[in-house]
């Protein structure tokens, strides 16, 4: 039996379908939203998506995702394209070996303002969302990477004039690649990816004693290396992008850990000082992806509790674990075993009209306090 205490009438007891129960959801992660509690709502939503993805509640979710996040990229695309018209105009200039200040002064009076302009002109011809904006941000800024790099392979000095040609081919690149369906994980990957590949290449190609030439074209290949690796892995895992951020976080944490050692070890004048941050690199980046594939495979904790209160709102459904059933009640015992937990307000749909004093939502909420089964 169940002793339950309830903050209003239960609802009748009949079995609910999958649209049902994401109804009730719905109406529930709802309220969370009108109240302001953005994170709880966020969660139900998700939790919706992962468990009635067929539903037609999850497909209005869908839409509203994508409603909300088409265009949420005009901002960093007019931001970084302020940048570059900038960049442009002290680098025309360079290149041109201008005589004076004023060829660039006048490169940044005209680059700002076209490069603001141009950008508002470019998000004003369809909306582009995050990982769009950032695969043409960090296109341009990688192309300028590569050009002034690979001119500095070739004739051992940095090319004024091939590091803007590499940022105009950069920059054509990501506006291709975002005619394309590209999400804020695999965007943000490939660009960490790429830095974290530059690094492996110079800190390898300075182990190996290298020259400068050839430690630049190391770092340029491997940056290419992991900017693609990046991406593909990004795409195939799923990767969010606070997860890749996560992940590079836990890296620079490695790579930190080794140095630390390393000045505290005093090292030699040698570059072999540069040997335990790489390695410490390279384990946080391994221990990082670990952590962060696992923590995605468990669900957040307002996940969980939607769980849980989808579960006690389904009369027939099956009686939960023990040691879970408190996390809806304050007292629970259930085989044999008392545990304690936090009380839970249960969304349960009313069979009937809604009294005046609840939402449209047509939702009442239950709170259980004690519940004990035999």
């Amino acid at each position: 039996m169940s002793f339950a205490l309830h903050a209003l009438a239960p609802t009748t007891g009949r079995a609910q379908s999958s649209a049902d129960s994401a109804s009730i959801l719905l109406g529930a992660a709802e309220s969370f939203q009108r109240a302001g509690d953005e994170e709880v709502a966020s969660a139900l939503y998700e939790f919706i998506l992962l468990k009635f993805p067929d539903t037609p509640v999850a497909e209005l979710i869908r839409d509203r995702v994508g409603q909300a996040t088409i265009g949420s990229g005009s901002l960093e695309l007019r931001v970084w394209s302020t940048m570059y018209g900038l960049f442009l105009g002290v680098m025309i200039p360079v290149a041109l070996d201008a005589d004076g200040t004023e060829p660039y002064g006048v490169g940044i009076l005209l680059g700002g303002p076209a490069g603001f302009f141009g950008g508002r002109a470019l998000s004003g011809r369809r909306p582009y969302t995050m990982g769009q904006a950032r695969a043409i941000t960090w296109g341009g800024t990688w192309g300028a990477i590569q050009g002034g790099g690979w001119s500095f392979v070739a004739r051992e000095r940095v090319d004024d004039g091939a590091t803007i040609a590499g940022s105009g081919v950069g920059l054509l690149a990501g506006l291709l690649l975002a005619r394309r369906d590209v999400t804020e994980g695999v965007a943000e990957t490939a660009s960490l990816g790429s830095l974290w590949g530059m690094w492996f290449g110079t800190a390898a190609g300075a182990l190996f004693d290298l020259d400068d030439g050839d430690r630049m074209a190391a770092a340029l290949i491997t940056g290419n290396v992991g900017l693609i690796a990046g991406a593909g892995l990004a795409h195939g895992v799923g990767l969010s992008r606070s997860q890749a951020r996560a992940v590079s976080l836990v890296g620079v944490l490695g790579g930190a850990v080794g140095l630390g050692v390393t000045l505290i070890a005093r090292p030699e004048a040698d570059r072999s000082w540069l040997a335990l941050p790489l390695a410490g690199s390279v384990a946080g980046l391994v221990g990082g992806a670990v952590f962060s594939r696992s923590d995605s495979e468990i669900l957040p904790e307002a996940t969980v509790r939607a769980s849980l209160l989808l579960d006690r709102s389904n009369p027939r459904a099956a009686p939960p674990a023990s040691g879970v059933l408190a996390a809806g009640s304050l007292i629970a015992w259930h085989e044999n075993e008392l545990s304690l937990g936090l009380p839970i307000p249960t969304p349960v749909r009313l069979e009937s009209d809604p009294p005046p004093h609840l939402d449209d939502a047509g939702v009442s909420w239950r709170i259980s306090l004690v519940n004990i089964r035999f």
